[in-house]
């Protein structure tokens, strides 16, 4: 039993302080590049910084953190380097252009979220098509789009109308 307890230990050691995984390295640096090529203006400190800046300046203290092994995932990112300053504690803000200012949080928990529903529905479709393919139907690609194509529209207006409704 103290030896079981000894190694749950020591994994739970290793992994508290490990590097991101690829998966959210990949992640942070999406969120980075959403951040640098958006047309939104970023609020720091009491001053507000161009999309550009605000990338640099989340990317040096992502990289700091990352350093010191203080970022596990794309959560860790968000709270620890993307919410407010590490010196003044003062929350972060956006503001793009026709939207409300919302903090920083916010704006990059919805990116991350519509950046994995992208990928969810990637892997889907390769799921579904793999799963096709065992079962002994093949479909072209440009089958697959024309379907698509006729498909997505209307459960797309139905999906909006349900959310409309409710």
């Amino acid at each position: 039993m103290r030896l079981a307890s000894t190694a749950i230990a020591l994994v739970w050691m290793a992994t508290a302080h490990a590097a991101p995984a690829p998966a959210a390295k990949a992640e942070i640096e999406y969120l980075l590049s959403a951040v640098a090529t958006s047309d939104c203006r970023f609020y720091r400190n009491g001053t507000w910084y161009d999309a550009k800046a605000a990338a640099a300046h989340l990317r040096l203290k992502y990289e700091s953190l990352a350093a010191r092994e203080l970022i596990r995932d794309t959560e860790d990112f968000i709270d620890r380097a993307a919410t407010k300053s590490s010196l003044s504690r003062r929350d972060y803000a956006i503001k793009c252009e026709g939207l409300a200012e919302v903090s920083s949080r916010q704006w990059l928990t919805d990116v991350l979220i519509s950046y994995r529903a992208a990928h969810a529905a990637t892997l889907a479709t390769i799921l579904w098509l793999t799963a096709l393919r065992r079962d002994g139907v093949h479909v072209k690609a440009w089958d697959f789009l024309k379907l698509g194509l006729v498909v997505m529209p209307p459960a797309l207006l139905l999906a909006l109308a349900g959310l409309l409704l409710t």
